[in-house]
């Protein structure tokens, strides 16, 4: 989980037992971004959010990422990795990646 402050980032190391944590990141032609970046995860809980890198612990089960806006300036997004949906289990991490293209 990460939680915004006035400088800089707090950031949890592992989520409490028995639940999963979503990790959400966002590629420009390989390489990491961070910025604002509006997705919606689906799934056994529902969340939405407007910045990458992004953390949430929620419940086991299984997931879909949505991206509805943001990213890098002029880049064009090629899709979200893994493609569909991913099953987070209790005690691991799934990560999804934005990835974007340069025009």
């Amino acid at each position: 989980m990460v939680l915004p402050i006035f400088f800089g980032q707090i950031r949890r190391v592992m989520g409490p037992e028995g639940e999963t944590v979503v990790h959400i990141q966002a590629t420009q032609k390989g390489t990491a971004w961070s910025g604002r970046l509006a997705f919606r995860l689906n799934g056994v809980q529902q969340w939405t959010a407007s910045m990458v890198p992004y953390e949430i612990i929620v419940r086991p089960g299984v997931y879909t990422l949505t991206v509805t806006g943001g990213g890098p300036p002029g880049a064009r997004l090629l899709g979200v990795a893994p493609v569909g949906s991913q099953l987070g289990r209790a005690g691991e991490t799934v990560t999804f990646t934005a990835e974007f293209a340069t025009p």
